[in-house]
């Protein structure tokens, strides 16, 4: 990554709810690693689902992924291996909450899975996007 683009993210990241993060830089890689996750989940199903490329999915998960750049260097304690099992967990998770949205056969459980996708999309956008 650049190291304009790393600044410029972490200046948005600032301007916004950092007050929600966590003080530890390992959280906070975890944290990122599950956004960028999600946000490629969501890309993904907008591709199989309704056929569209979604720029703004996509983005969203590239400024996740700086900002996870970022920080890794003061997560000392990160094996090199559990930032990308972090995002796959979350991306699989998420693709798991989706798939139940869209194709459940209960339709309460399916409304609840939908409900938490856009839980876990709204505080990953609460990190990232102006007031």
């Amino acid at each position: 990554m650049s190291g304009l683009k790393t600044i410029t993210a972490l200046l948005a990241l600032s301007a916004t709810h950092a007050a929600a993060l966590p003080n530890d830089p390992t959280e906070q890689a975890q944290m990122f690693a599950g956004c960028a996750g999600r946000y490629s989940a969501v890309a993904e199903h907008a591709r199989m689902f309704d056929g569209l490329v979604s720029e703004e999915a996509e983005a969203r998960r590239d400024v996740f992924l700086i900002l996870l750049d970022a920080v890794l260097p003061d997560a000392d304690s990160v094996a090199e291996h559990l930032p990308l099992a972090w995002r796959i967990d979350a991306k699989a998770a998420h693709a798991a909450l989706l798939s139940t949205a869209v194709f459940g056969a209960y339709p309460e459980r399916s409304a609840r899975a939908d409900e938490l996708a856009k839980t876990y999309i709204a505080h990953c956008d609460r990190l990232i996007l102006p007031v």
